[in-house]
């Protein structure tokens, strides 16, 4: 069965098994409104069982039998032929949330933008209204940034981390605790940026499709070069910077005509 911390059932919450050696997903069923659950059609063998809240957009912290989240502790569940193997439960803990809205300067909200937790592991894209909610989060201390991109928003705005800067050094922490379990009112104005555009060579042919271009902002924006050696890096704040083309195969060389940083 799958349960709350305090003993509730879970509804309609995936529980998936996966094969001990391959890891590969071999069968999975969904919880019933006893919270309990029945995996069928397995072969014979060893396998690690886990839940899936994000399966069913439910706001639970997984795990994987018995109670552990990495999956190299997970223990092994034997399954035999033509019998059951019961008594692999979850009592899981609700996760956090941290929720706000993007809006631009002017304050109308941003659709479709990224709201996205320091490295990894939790993102959202903005509702209409330029609302989110980062969920399943477990207790710790978070640095959150926006920017467009990944979600089909507009790619021009600068990234931004919480509270209106530009680097996650300079980010005020976001904590959730067992106790504090939702922040709200994490809110971002974001700025349109500038942008540097160019075009990339080959010395002596033609130009140069799939280089990479970068610029030295604080959170190194970049870019690639199309079909026709053209490239345009966006978001970039007011400045002066250093522009990088690179390449696999070719010396890479800064603007203009430079092979050292120092010299750019």
């Amino acid at each position: 069965a799958v349960t709350e911390a305090g003993g509730a059932p879970i509804n309609n919450l995936s529980v998936r098994a996966w094969g001990y050696v391959s890891n590969a997903e071999a069968g999975h069923a969904d919880t019933d409104a006893s919270g309990l659950y029945t995996i069928t059609y397995l072969a014979a063998g060893d396998y690690r069982v886990s839940t899936c809240a994000e399966c069913r957009g439910q706001n639970y912290l997984d795990e994987y039998y018995n109670h552990v989240v990495d999956v190299s502790l997970a223990a092994r569940v034997p399954v035999t032929a033509a019998r059951t193997t019961g008594g692999i439960n979850f009592a899981l803990q609700s996760g956090g949330i941290i929720s706000g809205f993007v809006y631009d300067a002017g304050g109308a909200g941003l659709a479709n933008m990224n709201v996205n937790v320091e490295g990894g592991g939790h993102r959202q894209c903005t509702a209409a209204d330029g609302g989110y909610a980062l969920t399943r989060l477990p207790s710790g201390s978070y640095k959150v940034w926006s920017s467009g991109g990944d979600c089909g928003g507009d790619p021009r705005y600068i990234a931004q981390f919480w509270r209106n800067v530009l680097s996650a050094d300079a980010a005020t922490p976001i904590t959730l605790t067992t106790t504090i379990r939702r922040v709200t009112g994490i809110t971002f104005a974001l700025q349109l940026g500038g942008s540097i555009t160019g075009v990339v060579t080959i010395e002596g042919a033609g130009p140069l499709a799939g280089a990479e271009i970068v610029v030295n902002t604080q959170n190194g924006n970049w870019t690639r070069t199309d079909a026709s050696g053209v490239y345009t890096a966006t978001a970039i704040p007011s400045g002066v910077y250093r522009v990088l083309a690179q390449s696999p195969g070719y010396i890479g060389e800064y603007y203009n005509n430079r092979l050292a940083e120092g010299q750019a």
